[in-house]
């Protein structure tokens, strides 16, 4: 998903050029998609979210969170204005989505109360674009979970968050909750960072099996990140396929979002 908000600053003379690409794990139908994107290059705010397959509303609840940052923009760096924006969130998916089973619910019949208390859960990673104290521009991110930022100069790795190249990424990840209860202890598990970027530099936001190959060829000094930073939809869907034919990648929804810092229109030069 992808739109621009109307009213929301611009980064002056910043030209950004972004895109995504996702692929459905093997056997599944693009309806079955439970990662989220969302870009708002005008604004230079962009958003992934990983929905976690075993929870109820999973693809629905990476959307909201995703377009909330589009939406209703908060301080990166304070984390109770994280914990606020996500009890926002909680509260808006749940009057979009209410429990049917609310009015006709039997606390005698266990089973079905379980299965009314679950909830949905994502991984989640925004980034947002802005000028630092000069005219030098920066890069925020703010996370819950291992929806991973890769930055590249050139065949150089600049930094990555919140996993590092080699690192393990392990099976369960922070998450948000839907229910504000659980998601109240986000905030305390998130991770946020800001550093600069130059023209030409490249901002990957990566869903976590698709950054774990990354990070570990990272490792190896393949330089994944160049051939992710040129690759166009089709020689993503191909990448993809070759990884997991050869077993390189875990068979998960797989989503990229690519951004390239352009030159400003002040250098005289084009992006």
């Amino acid at each position: 998903m992808s739109r621009r908000l109307p009213g929301r600053p611009r980064l002056e003379s910043v030209p950004l050029d972004a895109t995504a690409f996702h692929r459905v794990k093997r056997g599944g139908v693009d309806s079955e998609w439970e990662d989220a994107f969302a870009l708002d290059t005008a604004a230079g705010r962009y958003a992934l979210a990983d929905g976690a397959s075993a929870s109820v509303r999973a693809a629905d609840w990476a959307g909201h969170l995703v377009e909330g940052f589009l939406s209703d923009p908060f301080d990166l760096a304070d984390s109770s204005a994280l914990a606020e924006w996500i009890g926002r969130r909680c509260a808006e998916f749940t009057r979009a989505n209410p429990d049917p089973n609310a009015e006709t619910m039997d606390t005698g019949n266990w089973v079905r109360l379980a299965s009314s208390a679950r909830h949905s859960f994502a991984t989640f990673l925004g980034v947002e674009f802005g000028r630092g104290s000069g005219q030098d521009v920066t890069v925020g991110w703010v996370g819950v979970g291992d929806c991973c930022l890769l930055v590249a100069r050139g065949h150089h790795l600049l930094w990555s968050s919140p996993m590092g190249p080699g690192d393990s990424f392990g099976t369960h990840p922070d998450l948000i909750s839907s229910d504000a209860g659980l998601a109240a202890r986000s905030a305390g598990r998130s991770f946020r960072g800001r550093a600069e970027v130059a023209p030409d530099d490249l901002v990957l936001l990566m869903s976590d099996a698709l950054a774990e190959w990354a990070l570990g060829s990272a490792g190896a000094g393949s330089g994944s990140w160049v051939q992710l930073g040129q690759v166009d939809d089709h020689g993503f869907g191909a990448l993809i396929d070759d990884l997991r034919d050869h077993d390189r990648i875990v068979n998960d929804d797989v989503t990229l979002v690519r951004i390239r810092v352009g030159r400003s229109a002040a250098t005289g030069k084009g992006s």
